[in-house]
């Protein structure tokens, strides 16, 4: 997809405007030292997936990389609710961020404003591969919580994603199991991973991976179902 040419309105600098008008300087501090959070909406027939947990997410995270919110919560929810309205988004994707602008080229950033921007689009699939996908093993490894704020959905966590990805896709596989420190079993570059032995259930541990909305929700009904969900650290000959 062409983003320069989506489609529809953004949310940006308190109003909503064309897609082409959401530009920001190139000097932004969250550009050159990725002091910003996100997150990543599905939307299936007009209705945003467990929206408010994400928005909740979402603030948990600027407390975690320090950012100051620009709104509160019932009001960034209204927001995404309206821009699905405006940009008639039946089955798509919300992408609401949080970032610092100019005022600081250097690590602190209290001079720069804090702004929120949030985009709509239609977007169906993951993956073009329908039929299952293939997997390599990264060589980037997933830094534990005591090295990184992992549980914030930042953009700086997404570098060792991008890298791990693209390497994939050059080698002709659709994308990366991620390892953690210690090589045992961390995530997908943009998904948590369960997997199924007989009758159970495995999953990692939360300190090397981003806990994902999806993924707690996937636990509540495999307890629900009383099918048996193992947590725990498993290398990656576990699969």
């Amino acid at each position: 997809m062409n983003f320069d040419n989506l489609p529809g309105e953004i949310f940006f600098k308190n109003k909503f405007v064309s897609s082409d008008k959401a530009n920001i300087h190139v000097l932004s501090h969250s550009l050159h030292f990725a002091s910003s959070v996100f997150e990543g909406i599905r939307i299936y027939d007009f209705k945003p997936f467990f929206l408010e947990n994400h928005i909740e997410r979402l603030l948990e995270s600027c407390k975690l990389m320090l950012l100051e919110a620009p709104y509160k919560k019932e009001e960034m929810i209204d927001i995404c609710m309206a821009l699905i309205k405006k940009n008639n988004l039946k089955d798509g994707y919300l992408r609401p961020i949080i970032f610092k602008g100019v005022g600081s080229m250097a690590p602190e950033s209290e001079n720069c404003k804090t702004y929120l921007a949030i985009a709509g689009w239609k977007w169906n699939s993951l993956y073009k591969n329908k039929n299952g996908i293939s997997l390599c093993t990264s060589t980037w490894k997933k830094p534990h919580e005591t090295v990184f704020p992992v549980r914030a959905k930042s953009s700086g966590s997404y570098q060792i994603a991008t890298l791990a990805k693209n390497y994939a896709l050059s080698e002709g596989y659709d994308d990366a199991l991620l390892l953690d420190l210690k090589n045992n079993i961390a995530e997908g570059t943009a998904c948590n991973i369960f997997w199924r032995i007989k009758d159970k259930i495995y999953t990692p541990k939360t300190h090397s991976i981003l806990n994902g909305i999806t993924r707690r929700i996937v636990i509540s009904i495999l307890k629900k179902l009383n099918i048996p969900i193992i947590v725990g650290d498993f290398p990656a000959n576990h699969l």
